[in-house]
């Protein structure tokens, strides 16, 4: 019997998803709080387990910061921590990240970088971009 892997619904006010004809995955941030970042946590999550039903598909998701701001590190790393703790296998990936260019970003790349597998690529893209980052994600 297979088990039964459901899309978060609890963080509409915070976070948008929308599952794209070409298999991208979406999320749209409104803000950049604390439940920001749950509603982040429990989508990776989500992607995470449905992939492992998928063991040749590539994981392909944007995430559009581009109104809300880069989330609350500080809140973030501990959880992604556990994520990455959480399930050491995770399927290949391509994320990319609309967000307005900084120094913070680089802070955040550096950390991505430290807990990714080979298989996970990440990339950030100013949100003019958007059409960029699509591309990158479907190659």
């Amino acid at each position: 019997m297979t088990e039964t892997i459901a899309i978060p619904t609890t963080f509409s006010h915070v976070c948008t998803y929308q599952l794209h004809p070409t298999g991208i995955h979406e999320l749209k941030f409104a803000n950049h709080t604390h439940t920001a970042a749950d509603a982040y946590i429990e989508y990776m999550t989500y992607f995470i387990r449905l992939y492992q039903t998928k063991p040749h598909e590539v994981l392909r998701v944007l995430l559009d910061e581009s109104l809300s701001g880069l989330m609350p590190l500080g809140y973030l790393m501990p959880k992604l921590r556990q994520l990455v703790k959480d399930y050491p296998i995770r399927p290949p990936s391509r994320t990319a990240f609309l967000v307005q260019n900084g120094p913070i970003v680089r802070v955040v790349d550096t950390m991505f970088q430290l807990m990714k597998t080979p298989r996970e690529q990440a990339r950030y893209f100013d949100p003019t971009q958007r059409e960029q980052a699509i591309q990158w994600l479907l190659t």
